[in-house]
Order: structure tokens, then sequence, then C-alpha cells
């Protein structure tokens, strides 16, 4: 099912900037899209209309295949179902503390004392700051501002999340920590749209792409599709991702690969490849680890004790995992109350999945429904690596 569709979009601003013509596309329900394209593109344009915070010159944006309409009523449900999170959270932030302005949107749909708590809660938790709550957002650093402005959006449950630059001003961790959170949102049934400069994450995150220029769709598809049309990239002023640039480099120096690689682990398998394709030493493992993916409560109801430390020792004792992995703020909390260390908390399954081909076996704590996206992840790179990692999962 198509969730956002648009139809022959235009947008001119009233200054006379034509910043969007005759767009046309359409983003599936539960898929990870990012926008790219050069500054002055009109990624910010298409997304703002998303959310109905503008209204095209002409043309039709669908919500769920209806057209939208752009009276006080309709605004609201709109609001509602397509949550937007700005570059600058300051643009989001106002209320005196972090809890009264996640509070905000829900208040505002009038819902019981109970059920804003319980939003306010939940939204908090799963950015992972619910310990400042009661900190004025102007005392937050900037990764912790983008966390609250996403509790605020969080808190009105909307369907569709729309990110214009989510992982400007942030360092590399925080940047990690960002693309987690997307990732748990998605695996939580949400669609995420972004738009970015990040070519390596737009590369290795996206279920789909779509390239801007000059207020035009160059170019829609999936990430192999884009990254390995040079003649796109150049026109589009983009850049391409270290593991594409690199794979084009040796391809040019007679390692012969077809397959364009999406992150660092494809390029490293597909030069191991050619390797043993040409005979030279086999550099692959004799036999793959075991990946084993334990799926851990969603939200922390009475603390990380609703998985005690005993029974998180007891599952490393039996299974002897060389490596440990942490997907989302409750898995990490749960195997740090245990007293454990874990050895990746950012890109887990493609670490898990480098670990396997070494022969190492590795045990994943994941949140809730990112126990699922992380046994789809290995599957998919399963396909593309032409590999069998065995996976198991515990419930």
């Amino acid at each position: 099912m198509h969730i956002i569709e648009t139809i022959n979009v235009e947008y001119q601003y009233p200054g006379g900037t034509h910043a969007l013509q005759g767009v046309d596309l359409k983003i599936k329900s539960g898929s990870k899209v990012t926008i790219l394209g050069p500054n002055g593109a009109g990624k910010s344009t298409l997304l703002y209309l998303f959310n109905a915070t503008l209204r095209p010159t002409s043309g039709k944006v669908l919500l769920n295949g209806s057209p939208m309409r752009y009276n006080s009523s309709s605004l609201r449900q709109i609001r509602k179902t397509v949550g937007m999170v700005f570059p600058n959270p300051d643009d989001q932030l106002f209320a005196p503390t972090v809890k009264q302005d996640v509070s905000f949107g829900p208040l505002k749909l009038k819902l019981s004392k109970e059920e804003v708590e319980e939003r306010v809660s939940e939204s908090l938790q799963l950015v992972g700051i619910s310990e400042l709550e009661s900190m004025p957002p102007h005392h937050l650093s900037t990764g912790q501002k983008k966390r609250a402005a996403i509790a605020g959006v969080l808190a009105m449950d909307p369907n569709i999340l729309v990110f214009d630059e989510p992982l400007s001003g942030l360092d590399p961790t925080g940047q990690a920590d960002m693309i987690e959170l997307l990732d748990q949102l998605n695996a939580d049934g949400k669609t995420i749209i972004v738009s970015t400069h990040r070519m390596e994450f737009a590369a290795d995150w996206a279920d789909n792409i779509l390239v801007l220029k000059d207020g035009k769709v160059l170019k829609e598809g999936v990430p192999e599709e884009i990254f390995s049309d040079p003649a796109l990239i150049h026109d589009a002023n983009l850049q391409v991702p270290v593991p594409v640039q690199t794979h084009n480099e040796l391809r040019l120096r007679g390692f012969n690969n077809e397959q364009t690689p999406l992150s660092v682990l494809e390029l490293v398998e597909s030069v191991v490849s050619v390797f043993n394709d040409n005979g030279y030493q086999d550099l692959s493992s004799a036999s793959n680890g075991i990946i084993w993916i334990v799926r851990t409560p969603r939200a922390v109801e009475g603390g990380v004790e609703m998985m005690p430390p005993d029974i998180v020792q007891h599952l490393v004792d039996i299974r002897k995992p060389h490596k440990i992995g942490a997907m989302g703020t409750v898995a990490k909390s749960i195997i740090i109350n245990s007293e454990l260390k874990y050895d990746f908390g950012t890109e887990v399954v493609n670490n898990a999945v480098s670990a396997s081909l070494r022969g190492l076996s590795t045990m994943i704590f994941a949140t809730g429904t990112m126990a699922g996206l992380a046994v789809d992840r290995i599957a998919q790179l399963n396909l593309r690596l032409n590999k069998k990692i065995e996976s198991h999962m515990i419930a």
C-alpha cells in the first residue's frame, strides 16, 4: 500500500523560487526512504508538503490514498498521522522542561491525564532520555535535544515520521545512536522518510531512495540502482559512498565483481570472493559462527528486572558467544544491569555477520520488534553475500 503519493506536484515560494516541479512519487507503508540531492534541490520543501506545513501550488498530495485537505480539522488529522522532526531541535522545543514539551501535543488532543502520562513516559523511554524529563531543554546537548524533539512527535503516535537531516550536528556516536533509533521506530511499524547528505547512511539504511535536483525527480530506486549509476551521481552533484567508490576503483584494477557493495562488510566479502575465485588463499572461515538473537522487553515497566541479571547470565553461559551485541535502549540497559559488556552497540547486525564469517558466534540482545529486524537483516545479507549464516531467535 502507498501511504503517501504525490501527483504532478509543484511548489513556488512567494518570492518566486520554483522549489518543486512536476514531482510524482509513491511511498510504501512501513518503508525506509531517503531523499538525496544538493542544497536547493527541494528536499525540505517536499518534506513540508508531506505533513501539510506547506500546501502545493498545484498538483495533489495523497495520504492513505485520499487527497490532503487543508481545513483546520483535516490539518489536525494530518499532523496526528505525519510527524515532522526539523533539523534544528531548538525550532521545536519551547516548554520549561522536557516532560512539559513532550506533553504539549497529547494535551492538545484532549486525552485523559493518564493517557498523556503513559504516552510521555513511553516516548521518553523509547528515545532513551527518561532521566532528563525535568531538565530545561536549553540545558541539553544537541543529541539530547534531537531526542526530546522526536519524543514530542512520538507522543502524538503518528504512523509516518519525517526527518529533515536527522544526523546533522551529531558526533559519530550520536549519529550511530540516531540511526539505531530510526531503525527501532521502523521496526515498530512506522514509515520513516529522511532527507540527508550522508551517502553511506543512505546506501546501507534505506529501502528506497529518491534523488532530487532543481525541484525535479532525477531517479527513484533501491540503493544499488542509485549508487551503481555514475551518470546520475554526477548529474545530482552527489558523492559516491566509500564502499562503492572503493569497489569501482578495484574493478578498474581487474577485480571482477558485478554486485555493488553498500557497506564495508559487503565490500570486504566481495574482495574475499574475488580472491577465492582466482585460486588465492581461502580467506573465509571454514565454518560460520551462529548468531543468537534474544528478544528483550520493549518497555521497562518496573525497571530492567523484567529480564533479571541471572537470566541474562544463564543465556550467555549456555550459548557461550564470543561477542555480544545490543540493539535498542532497553537491551543495552539490561546488559549493563547484568554487569556484562556488549561488543557491538552500533551497526550490530553487520558486526555480528562479520564475526560469524570469521567463525565467531554472537548473541544479540534486541529490544522488542528490533529482534525481528535483526532476523530480516541477516536474511537480506545472506542473499546479498550468497552466504548461509545461521541465526536463532530466543524469545
